[in-house]
């Protein structure tokens, strides 16, 4: 993993004990499929400090992004449909909302617990619904063609 700064405070997470993702400071984000042996670098699209992560068997994910600047409000969420190797600003999470904790709550909702910052900070609770996952369909049966009689 990368040197970091001592104001960094990662956030992590690992689906199983193989597949897992850390944060770095300004948007930097790193990935393991062997269970931490080597990290490739995934970062997102934002300079931001991630807060909180969250991954669903299948790679859809959501970063909870530091945005506690009352006066300079950024993007609060960030979301990827493949494992972190794509990322993209959620839109309408944008403004003064700061996301710092995520947690599913199965494959189509998620909680984001955070706050609105200012000079009286409210709390911030949100419940995404999140569309289903289309299956794949099954390929076809593979059938041979005997001799026919």
């Amino acid at each position: 993993l990368p040197e970091t700064p001592a104001y960094w405070r990662p956030a992590l997470f690992f689906r199983d004990s193989q597949t897992g993702w850390i944060s770095g400071p300004e948007g930097r984000m790193d990935y393991t499929g062997d269970g931490g042996l080597t990290w490739e670098r995934r970062d997102l699209p934002t300079r931001q400090m991630v807060m909180a992560l969250w991954f669903d068997p299948v790679g859809r994910g959501f970063a909870g992004l530091n945005n506690q600047d009352f006066h300079h409000p950024l993007q609060a969420l960030c979301d990827t449909l493949d494992s972190g190797k794509h990322w993209r600003m959620v839109p309408g999470m944008d403004g003064q909302k700061h996301v710092s904790s995520l947690f599913g709550l199965g494959p189509t909702a998620l909680w984001a617990v955070g706050d609105v910052p200012g000079y009286v900070p409210n709390d911030l609770v949100l419940l995404l619904r999140l569309p289903p996952l289309r299956a794949t369909p099954p390929a076809p049966a593979a059938t041979s063609q005997g001799n026919k009689p």
